[in-house]
């Protein structure tokens, strides 16, 4: 990968972080000379230049009934299905069935084409642009929109779809957090990193996002100095892990109230967390029950166990830690983690 954003492990209950979305554009220079230089370069040509392939897995052919998606691939706990045309939806599945999907609004019904690498490609969807889909190893998938000129759009739009109670909160660092719980305490199940863009020459090109609605728009903003085609990368990662954030400050309180009910010992069903005194911990044991299960629960009081004798946790920044697969650590991230 030439310029890729190094992405944040973060996952969920339909963890999204094993699995991936990536779209991205890429922009073909209008001068002759560089009309020379790739002649006959395929849109998956484009994208592979840049992300490279050595992560990406090859999708197969299913069968399907409504014509939906054509091909799939699971990885771990997630199976991503691709579309079988541009105008369809990229799915990241997760092992208990929940799904977050993702598509390029106005894209035309351009059949995909599949790569020897595993790139599926969308040729011509929108003017001067077009689409490709990598089902990635992580169990994801980044799904990429090639911009062949500086005539191509500046903007472009990608409708969500999240699983069951989940939402986009603002990561405080370019990107989006899926998230599943209430207001002051929710799982991170999924991420949309910060987006990232790549001219021809290797060279970073000015792009972000911003939130209507339930979707998802990128502006790429190429200058008189961009070499084109240009490789925009939003990433979506789904199905892989669920993840914890709190302040040193909450992790040091819900470990001593932890405490005061035997570090969740005797935990043998959700109905447990009832009986729990502290307020906020008890909603986030109630959190990991309803998304998780007891035993992870029990996983998390053991841990907390540990947490109340760290001396080195600051009050104020935002700590996470991963409860399925559970690593039994806490880890720095941006205050975004905490909102």
């Amino acid at each position: 990968m030439r310029n890729p954003a190094i992405p944040r492990a973060l996952g969920g209950t339909a963890a999204l972080t094993a699995g991936a979305l990536l779209l991205s554009a890429s922009l073909a220079h209008a001068a002759p000379k560089q009309d020379d230089i790739r002649p006959r370069m395929s849109a998956a040509d484009v994208v592979e230049e840049v992300t490279g392939t050595t992560d990406l897995i090859r999708p197969m052919p299913i069968p399907t009934s409504a014509g939906r998606e054509v091909l799939s691939m699971t990885e771990g706990d997630v199976t991503v299905n691709v579309p079988a045309s541009a105008d369809g939806e990229v799915e990241a599945v997760a092992a208990n069935g929940e799904a977050v999907r993702i598509g390029l609004a106005g894209a035309r019904p351009v059949p995909g084409i599949r790569s020897d690498a595993g790139t599926v490609a969308y040729p011509d969807v929108k003017d001067a642009t077009d689409l490709a889909v990598q089902p990635t190893a992580d169990g994801g998938v980044r799904t990429l929109v090639t911009l062949k000129d500086a005539s191509a759009p500046s903007e472009y739009r990608f409708p969500l779809e999240l699983g069951k109670d989940s939402a986009l909160v603002d990561d405080g660092a370019g990107g989006y957090l899926i998230t599943q719980g209430t207001e002051d305490r929710k799982l991170v199940v999924g991420t949309i990193d910060a987006p990232w863009a790549t001219d021809a020459a290797g060279r970073s090109v000015p792009t972000d996002y911003r939130l209507e609605g339930g979707t998802l728009v990128q502006t790429v903003a190429p200058s008189s100095e961009t070499t084109f085609p240009v490789v925009a990368d939003p990433k979506l990662t789904y199905g892989v892990g669920i993840y914890f954030n709190a302040t040193g400050a909450e992790w040091k309180s819900y470990a001593i109230a932890a405490g005061s009910v035997g570090y969740f010992a005797n935990v043998v069903g959700c109905g447990f967390t009832d009986k729990v005194p502290h307020a906020a911990l008890k909603r986030a044991a109630q959190l990991i029950c309803s998304v998780i299960g007891y035993k992870t629960l029990k996983d998390y009081g053991a841990f907390l166990k540990k947490v109340v004798k760290d001396k080195k946790l600051s009050a104020d920044t935002c700590y996470q830690t991963r409860l399925t697969p559970k690593n039994g650590k806490l880890t720095k991230v941006s205050a975004g983690n905490c909102k």
